[in-house]
């Protein structure tokens, strides 16, 4: 019992000095792993297939894409690649087959995307009928093809096409119709309630609708001799009801996409755009958050080549001398305009990049950031001119001579240049500090795009999925495989004052098992004072020591894949900050 105590009394002494980093919530946090599903069709060492994915690194996979069609129902992308009819490849079925590889694993497929557009889910929105014909399709489809849920990725509501309604409409979308609530109040006499209306009026004056939905307006029908509901106010024309059997007191289906799939056990989220622009028109955010199991913030595509000057796609914070327009367009902005607006924390999900955008400076001279360029090379894998996958940036920075890489304190991640190839993306480090960024933040989880752009074949460092697996490291704690010495060749950032801008005091990433490692003071580190204290053989790992009546006890941690511990600094760092390591 005494010992029981003992080791209680450790893990809240350890609560209180390392805040988030001793597993709490850590085991809610979720890894959600979008796949691009067209990197089946990519050539050689770029080719991704289903038994490519590692189910065990992520709770929540998610499947893109599927479409709209014009009837308003939800049809596969490419029959041949999802499909297992008509000699198909058939990977819907591989895809949630992962599951018997890990149970936990929840699947989803994404509907939408930017290729689709915004016009015809627009209209589809736009009217009860046809949201219900929607919902009727998806909750078939998911059933049929054994997904857990739907991924809504309207890109983007009263956008691109849309109309200003679309705000509503989303909401109306995910919400559904309001309930409508008939009772009998005397013998000739009905009661009707919405949402928001209420009014007593004679039964001969209601509509009864079997089977088929009727909008709820109709219901009642006008009189000269009765002030009946000719039209319910306009937040509720477009609800809807079934009134099977007006003599009972009945709530009439809501046909609520919310509502329909969590009668089913069904997941329902969405991928939203961090832009304030964007999220002002598209979102309100209050009820989206109300209704959603979680949302995925696509926190990057801030800079591109799109842009006339160089910016990096995921920066963490703004730069100083950005005007007050672009110190919207980072990590940080976006999450706390989100929080601001509505949304609960642990209902965000924070988007990574797995991939980078490139630039091609227009003087070689001038490649910091916001030097004049356009867009910049592709991808020997994914094709796209300005765009490249984790596995084909760090393959180019192993392979080929003359990259520079810097990390900017403010981004805190790194770009590539050399010559005038200029490449902003996110590495170990950068994922661990956005890792660590969302632990304080108290937000929902890490979410990626995409799985297919990690380096999954370990060609850089050693072992397969490295910036994935340092999420998993990050979050829960787990150890991840150390880099091979003899492939680890990538260029280190250049030697600078960067010093890494985060304020949580001791990273999740510190802790590596549920149960922290203690010694007394005869083990073999020294202490002579409470602190903390890297360890005086490896860089990567630290001790805090605690004084006791009869000495010390040490408490022993590692730092996340990629990172050593600073004294300095009292936290773990990127190695060039730290003498000697």
């Amino acid at each position: 019992m005494k010992a029981w105590i003992s080791s209680l009394l450790i893990i809240v002494w350890l609560s209180a000095v390392l805040g988030n980093n001793v597993p709490g919530r850590w085991n809610s946090y979720k890894v959600v792993c979008y796949l691009g599903s067209w990197a089946n069709y990519r050539r050689g060492d770029g080719k991704f297939k289903i038994e490519d994915i590692d189910p065990k690194l992520c709770t929540h996979l998610i499947y893109g894409f599927a479409k709209l069609n014009e009837d308003n129902t939800i049809a596969a992308y490419d029959s041949y690649l999802d499909l297992k009819e008509g000699w198909g490849l058939g990977a819907y079925k591989r895809f949630n087959g992962l599951k018997r590889k890990n149970p936990q694993l929840k699947t989803l497929i994404a509907i939408g995307g930017w290729n689709e557009g915004s016009p015809k889910y627009s209209r589809m929105a736009r009217s009860a009928s046809s949201r219900r014909t929607f919902i009727n399709s998806c909750v078939q489809f998911l059933q049929k093809y054994g997904f857990d849920g739907l991924d809504l990725d309207w890109e983007y509501p009263a956008l691109r096409g849309g109309v200003p309604e679309d705000k509503g409409n989303f909401v109306q979308l995910v919400k559904g119709p309001a309930r409508v609530l008939v009772s009998r109040i005397g013998k000739d006499m009905w009661h009707l309630k919405t949402d928001s209306v209420q009014k007593s009026f004679p039964g001969s004056y209601v509509e009864i609708s079997h089977g088929s939905p009727t909008e709820a307006a109709d219901y009642c029908k006008k009189d000269g001799n009765f002030e009946a509901f000719g039209r319910l106010p306009a937040a509720e024309q477009t609800s809807n009801a079934f009134v099977a059997d007006h003599g009972k007191n009945k709530l009439s289906q809501s046909n609520e996409l919310k509502e329909t799939f969590a009668s089913r056990g069904m997941l329902l989220t969405a991928a939203v755009s961090a832009g304030k622009n964007t999220i002002d028109k598209a979102y309100d955010v209050p009820s989206l958050a109300r209704y959603l199991d979680f949302i995925n913030l696509m926190a990057y595509d801030f800079h591109g080549g799109w842009d006339p000057v160089t910016g990096h796609n995921s920066p963490l914070y703004a730069r100083p001398n950005e005007n007050y327009e672009q110190k919207t367009f980072n990590v940080d902005y976006a999450v706390r305009y989100w929080l601001n607006k509505g949304c609960p924390a642990d209902k965000l999900v924070l988007g990574m990049p797995l991939y980078g955008r490139s630039f091609t400076l227009n003087d070689a001279r001038n490649s910091g950031f916001g030097a004049p360029a356009s867009k910049g090379i592709a991808g020997e894998y994914t094709g796209e001119m300005g765009f490249l996958g984790y596995h084909e940036i760090c393959k180019k920075l192993k392979q080929e001579s003359g990259w520079r890489v810097t990390v900017d304190r403010h981004v805190q991640a790194p770009y590539a240049v050399n010559g005038r190839q200029w490449i902003g993306y996110d590495d170990i480090n950068s994922i661990t500090t956005k890792v660590r960024y969302l632990i304080k933040m108290n937000l929902g989880g890490a979410m990626v795009w995409s799985i297919e752009t990690d380096d999954f074949r370990g060609r850089c460092h050693g072992y397969t999925n490295p910036l994935l697996r340092a999420i998993n490291s990050a979050l829960y704690g787990a150890s991840s495989p150390q880099p091979n010495p003899s492939t680890n060749q990538i260029p280190r950032p250049s030697s600078t004052n960067h010093v890494p801008r985060t304020t949580v005091n001791r990273p999740k990433t510190t802790v590596n098992n549920n149960t922290p490692k203690h010694t007394t003071s005869g083990g073999s580190l020294p202490c002579s004072r409470n602190g903390y204290f890297r360890h005086p053989h490896n860089c990567k790992q630290f001790y805090v020591c605690q004084s006791q009546k009869a000495g010390y006890k040490v408490f022993q941690f590692s730092c996340g894949p990629g990172t050593v511990f600073s004294e300095k600094l009292n936290t773990c760092t990127f190695p060039h900050q730290v003498p000697g390591c």
